[in-house]
């Protein structure tokens, strides 16, 4: 993303935009402006700096259109991608049907082809293949799990911005899940946020020193954090007495939530 923002003068920091709305849709979903008064609840590094304008600058930067050289030909505007590939553009703009492809493809009738640019095996890659219902299982999930929708924005850019957000908080959460599954557990995620979204940290001062109390990981939130080889470290921290708390290294990827 550094590369991506070079050369890019915004006065906040989009990367921590991003992070902050790509947690609120794993743990609550919702719009910007949801997020931006979720995140008040939690202690999240890099974010308290951070205002409702700028979550919204983010998803515009996100949704940007590409540059003409990066986009598709006048083909990708026919939606049924069986005809599109017999499609060819026309010098002059516009496209028109490729007899040469329509030939070529014939070869290939009442027989199930597929190429791969992959070292798997003739086995493996039919299996890889046959697994795309998990694809479209994810994408169902953005409209359920995540609650994609609504979207409140009214421009393309931030609309973009809104949905890549969703499907790259949707791309950590099969991470997520799949790091648990690979050490033999099995967890469901809406049990498993309610956990973490549990876990809680009491700043407490007493005799003049300030002390930051961690609650106890409760139900699958441990193998959560296990899986994603985090140290949540002492439960108890000694805080300096004239510093105010300061947020632990884990808890850009921890639901901790700040209460004083």
């Amino acid at each position: 993303m550094a590369q991506l923002l070079q050369g890019r003068k915004f006065e906040f920091d989009v990367e921590r935009a991003v992070f902050l709305t790509v947690l609120h849709r794993l743990f609550a979903s919702g719009s910007d402006r949801a997020a931006e008064v979720w995140r008040q609840r939690y202690a999240i590094r890099g974010v308290e700096t951070l205002q409702l304008h700028h979550l919204y600058r983010a998803m515009a930067w996100l949704g940007e259109p590409l540059a003409e050289d990066q986009q598709a030909g006048a083909t990708s505007l026919v939606g049924n991608k069986g005809y599109r590939k017999f499609l060819r553009t026309r010098p002059g703009g516009g496209f028109e049907i490729d007899a040469t492809k329509i030939a070529n493809d014939a070869r290939f009738d009442g027989k199930w082809v597929l190429q791969t640019d992959t070292e798997l095996t003739a086995t493996d890659c039919a299996l890889k293949y046959k697994e795309l219902w998990m694809v479209e299982h994810l994408f169902r999930s953005l409209k359920s799990i995540l609650e994609t929708r609504p979207i409140y924005h009214k421009c393309d850019e931030t609309i973009r911005g809104h949905v890549f957000c969703s499907f790259l908080a949707l791309l950590l959460l099969k991470e997520l899940l799949a790091r648990i599954e690979a050490r033999g557990w099995h967890v469901e995620w809406q049990r498993l946020r309610d956990d973490l979204d549990g876990l809680e940290e009491i700043s407490v001062q007493t005799n003049g020193r300030a002390f930051v109390i961690r609650s106890q990981t409760e139900g699958d939130a441990g193998k959560a954090i296990q899986a994603a080889g985090i140290a949540l470290g002492s439960a108890v921290r000694l805080l300096d007495s004239d510093a105010s708390p300061k947020t632990s290294p884990t808890e850009d990827r921890c639901s901790a939530k700040a209460k004083t």
